[in-house]
């Protein structure tokens, strides 16, 4: 869950209510200056958060959180995160001394990652709002009018003891079916935390999930739910990727400027998470998480990976990713090749313009962050098209690729001597015969090095899809440790797979390099 701050159009995490409490509001807590004592690292146990009026704050990019600790702790240092699971590591492993989280969240976090305790759990608290174009007014009102119903018949009292009264990890999800046919609707949502979204049994869930899901059977929508980080939720319903977004977001006056927002359908409160042994003793027990880790390395190890893969089948979701970064891998090096091998051609062209254009194109593209390309092609460029974001990523990886081959290819072409040229024109072969087989061959040499590297870079490149909603390799470490909060195992996890992967298609290309090398070739017919 998450909440936008002011001066920024990308939102990332708020906070619910306590579990005691859920659904109540509280006035927000105003911050104090903390006695010279109480400083950060200075081996004093905190009480309250006013300890921590120099200490390093970690929070969520754009959220109202770094607003609230700027204005409240202007000497902290805030630093902000994208993702749940990155702000738990950096205070586990001591870079951030507090964390602030939805309470209900942090609760749940504490039975897995050990160590942790809440400081203050009534920070501040904000209203939860679905949120829509600001052309979907009619989409808008009709899900207040099913809000109100759920109210009056007492399905949102069900729904919120489940979700937010009760252990959310033990909550059933119902099964609902979601009609196929009818008016269609798309919603955006980011994997991060219950009670709202999360992945489980490799199914989303969540109190969003479930309430959104009750609205389209009510209306009867055919409602397709696709799964986007968190800082482009907001772009993607502006420029019409999805009609509605949700995920524990806060109404915020910045963010209402952009979208329109439903009627508050929960409140959330924000909770102060540090590391237990920060907090002073006579707190810790009515605080601090209950769970233990093993004391052997292979303990550990087999814990580790016994809840980052087997629980709720979660190599479930790295099959997927892996699949999906080969798929992107494949298709973009196709795509790329080819259009290299275009403008290569368009470069060593007699024509002027051809080489302008070539040019500009190769200038372009390797002048411009890959992430932006990405981002400008499925946001702006397809803005009105509803397109798989999977070809959406072939295509801007393919064009980066593109113009970087484009330059490999040229400079090895040009790497072998003219005279070749002119000597395979004497023996009376065609231009294009004397390419293919003199040139090429010789070329071919030179190239496959250094387009081994680059292509290895366009694999790797492709952890950056998750901005469009694309689960690939990475995004499914990052849903993993979303729910696992393990600072290592899926990392390390990823890493290596992507290792393998890299290290089998440079095989390949060397194989391929081998074949193709007229040196070695002569060699083995000289041998046989």
């Amino acid at each position: 869950m998450r909440v936008q701050s002011l001066g920024t159009l990308l939102c990332i995490v708020g906070v619910l209510l306590p579990a005691a409490h859920c659904g109540g509001q509280q006035p927000a807590k105003e911050g104090s200056e903390a006695s010279p004592a109480a400083k950060s690292g200075g081996g004093k146990h905190w009480t309250s958060l006013s300890d921590l009026a120099t200490g390093r704050f970690a929070v969520f990019t754009g959220t109202v959180h770094d607003a609230w600790a700027k204005k409240h702790y202007p000497k902290s240092q805030v630093t902000l995160f994208d993702s749940t699971s990155s702000l738990i590591i950096s205070l586990q492993t001591g870079k951030s001394d507090v964390a602030l989280l939805d309470l209900i969240t942090a609760r749940v976090i504490m039975k897995t990652a050990p160590g942790l305790a809440i400081l203050d759990d009534k920070v501040f608290d904000m209203p939860l709002g679905v949120g829509f174009r600001k052309d979907s007014k009619q989409l808008r009102d009709r899900f207040n009018r099913f809000l109100a119903g759920i109210r009056a018949d007492g399905t949102w009292d069900e729904m919120h003891n489940r979700w937010c009264m009760n252990d959310p990890e033990r909550a059933v999800m119902p099964d609902i079916k979601v009609p196929t046919t009818g008016e269609e609707v798309t919603l955006a949502v980011s994997v991060e935390d219950l009670p709202y979204v999360a992945y489980i049994e490799d199914k989303l869930v969540g109190f969003d999930v479930e309430m959104l899901q009750r609205f389209a059977v009510k209306e009867k929508l055919a409602m397709k739910i696709v799964v986007i980080d968190f800082p482009a939720l907001v772009p993607a319903l502006m420029s019409g990727k999805c009609d509605m977004i949700s995920d524990g977001m806060a109404i915020s006056e910045e963010r209402a400027k952009s979208i329109d927002f439903s009627d508050t359908y929960m409140t959330f409160r924000t909770a102060a998470v540090v590391l237990a042994s920060k907090i002073a003793p006579s707190r810790r027990a009515e605080t601090s998480g209950a769970a233990t880790e093993p004391t052997t390395f292979v303990g550990k190890v087999a814990q580790s990976f016994h809840r980052n893969l087997i629980v709720e089948r979660r190599w479930l979701l790295i099959l997927r990713g892996l699949w999906a970064t080969v798929v992107m891998s494949f298709f973009s090096t196709i795509l790329g090749t080819l259009l290299g091998a275009l403008a290569c051609a368009m470069r060593l062209s007699r024509s002027r313009w051809m080489r302008n254009v070539a040019a500009g194109y190769i200038a372009a593209l390797r002048g411009m962050p890959v992430v932006v390309l990405l981002m400008l092609i499925f946001y702006v460029a397809f803005a009105s098209v509803n397109i798989d974001p999977v070809l959406v990523a072939v295509l801007a990886f393919g064009l980066n690729f593109g113009a970087y081959v484009a330059e490999i290819f040229r400079t090895g072409i040009e790497g072998i001597d003219r005279g070749q040229t002119e000597a395979g024109i004497a023996m009376g072969f065609t231009k294009a015969r004397t390419f293919l087989n003199i040139i090429l061959p010789q070329a071919t040499r030179n190239i496959l090095p250094v387009y081994r590297g680059e292509f290895i870079s366009l694999v790797k490149n492709t952890s950056i899809v998750g901005y469009i909603g694309v689960e690939d390799l990475t995004r499914a470490s990052d849903i993993i440790r979303s729910r696992t909060f393990d600072p290592f195992f899926p990392l390390v996890m990823v890493a290596a797979i992507y290792f393998f992967a890299t290290w089998f298609l440079g095989l390949a290309l060397d194989y391929i390099g081998r074949k193709t090398d007229p040196k070695l070739r002569r060699k083995k017919e000289v041998a046989a």
